[in-house]
């Protein structure tokens, strides 16, 4: 079923949002790797986020060989994060499907799934941010495809328009999920890997002085981040700030509008359709100022200042940027 929004409704809404703060459900598979849970205490300390909810995702790796391995894994560790951080606000957490999508019309129910249709039908507007598989967001829709009015998907996923192929992490554990969502007309922002999201690069050395000082979870990204690309030059991707900072200042995740492509069985984009509903895809983003924003986030959370009237020099660094 495409969503019947109009197409003027569709563009208000997948333009960058004015509400401060701005509420998401963020959609994570927490245990990946380890830029969700970079991600996931940015949406828990920026003030221009209010995380209402964090749904975990499945995904499947050689240490969890299963989808509901991977959404377990990915459960526990949002927990991990969140206690590590001690936010004012705990949003709930939710576990989320456990197995992923074989045929379209198919849904993976879960507590995530449940929640998201339940806030659809509450609520005007429901913006989620997906860095994961979309298997929750697709499960929802396939159970209760009229919520495709109400949702916005912000979601890091898949490569450019013109990259030759889509074989990346997250189109390829749930590649009928990704399907669905981008043929049932929900507003959608896109966030691709290559080219975009695989700028906000970082070194080890880098998160030592400035992430590992900011106590608990600062000590805990800046260990989980060295160990994962073990060895002496190397540099990390932290993929999943990307669509967080989109909402968080849009200049420094520039933007196109144009035709949703169509996610071909082979991982490629079909462009052929002009006719499909629009939606908007980031090309550009501005490591420095994303970066010193996530830092000074931290800082101002771990000193309990936030708006303090003494800014650290990453927060004059972000805002100045």
């Amino acid at each position: 079923m495409l969503s019947r929004i109009a197409e003027d409704v569709r563009l208000a809404r997948i333009e960058p949002p004015q509400e401060d703060p701005i509420a998401i459900v963020l959609d994570t598979d927490t245990k990946n790797e380890i830029d969700d849970q970079f991600a996931l205490a940015y949406a828990l300390t920026s003030p221009r986020i209010h995380c209402a909810a964090v749904y975990a995702a499945p995904f499947k790796t050689q240490q969890f060989p299963s989808a509901a391995e991977g959404m377990a894994a990915s459960y526990d560790e949002a927990v991990r994060v969140t206690e590590l951080l001690r936010p004012k606000h705990r949003p709930p957490i939710l576990k989320g499907s456990d197995y992923f999508i074989a045929e379209r019309g198919q849904a993976s129910p879960s507590p995530a799934v449940e929640d998201l249709i339940n806030r659809c039908a509450s609520e005007r507007l429901v913006r989620v941010v997906a860095i994961g598989a979309l298997t929750n967001i697709a499960s929802a829709l396939s159970l209760e495809p009229s919520i495709a009015d109400k949702l916005v998907v912000v979601w890091l996923g898949g490569h450019p328009d013109y990259w030759p192929h889509n074989r990346e992490f997250n189109v390829r554990g749930d590649l009928k999920a990704a399907q669905i969502v981008l043929d049932s007309g929900v507003p959608l922002v896109r966030v691709p890997c290559k080219a975009v999201a695989e700028l906000l690069m970082s070194t080890p050395s880098e998160i030592e002085q400035y992430v590992a000082p900011c106590g608990e979870i600062g000590a805990y990204l800046s260990r989980i981040f060295a160990e994962h690309i073990p060895g002496r030059l190397r540099s990390k991707a932290i993929w999943d700030l990307a669509p967080l900072a989109w909402l968080v200042n849009p200049a420094w995740v520039a933007t196109k509008v144009a035709p949703t492509p169509r996610l071909l069985d082979d991982f490629t984009w079909d462009h052929s359709d002009t006719s499909r509903p629009v939606n908007r895809v980031a090309v550009d983003v501005r490591r420095d100022p994303i970066l010193a924003d996530f830092v000074a986030c931290l800082e101002r959370h771990v000193a309990g200042e936030a708006g303090a009237e003494s800014p650290t020099a990453a927060a004059r660094d972000a805002k100045g940027a």
